[in-house]
């Protein structure tokens, strides 16, 4: 029996992370990355990050639910989409922080269709509505742009005579 050849370490050129190249390696695609960018939502904000995938559903442009909402060429049948995916996420959430969010998101929706479009996609009363921007802008716990979308809507409540 004769023995298998080493083969010379030196000879065998270096595997990089972006060429792909060396024993054994694939060179990874964009689209791999995208795919498995999930893994690293989840480990930032479990709870935001179902409420990206909603968002990415809703329009495979955005960045995320935080991206969906403040846009203002988000046409308003996403954010239709939008209020109805967060309002069931409200509701049957897994988690209570998932519960949560989707409150916070639902609204956010209502106020990003307000602001952005003039339209109001609720027959939620003046004054809740009111309460609910007043809440989301004050709401630590959501993205600093969400919290000025909750400020911005509390102001175009005004302007249309919807509070005092």
């Amino acid at each position: 029996m004769s023995a298998m050849p080493v083969p010379d370490p030196d000879a065998i050129p270096p595997a990089t992370p972006d060429s792909g190249s060396g024993p054994g390696c694939d060179p990874v695609l964009e689209d791999d990355r995208e795919a498995l960018s999930w893994a690293l939502d989840v480990q930032a904000d479990p709870s935001l990050a179902a409420a990206d995938w909603l968002a990415r559903d809703i329009d495979a442009a955005c960045s995320g639910a935080v991206g969906l909402l403040t846009d203002p060429a988000v046409p308003s049948e996403h954010l239709r989409a939008a209020k109805s995916a967060y309002k069931t996420m409200r509701v049957m959430g897994e988690t209570a922080a998932d519960r949560r969010i989707g409150g916070a998101l639902y609204a956010a929706t209502i106020a990003a269709a307000l602001v952005w479009h003039g339209e109001r996609i609720s027959r939620q009363s003046d004054g809740a509505l009111d309460r609910a921007f007043r809440a989301l802008r004050d709401n630590e716990e959501v993205p600093a742009p969400i919290r000025d979308l909750g400020h911005r809507a509390v102001e175009r409540m005004r302007e249309l005579g919807g509070t005092r």
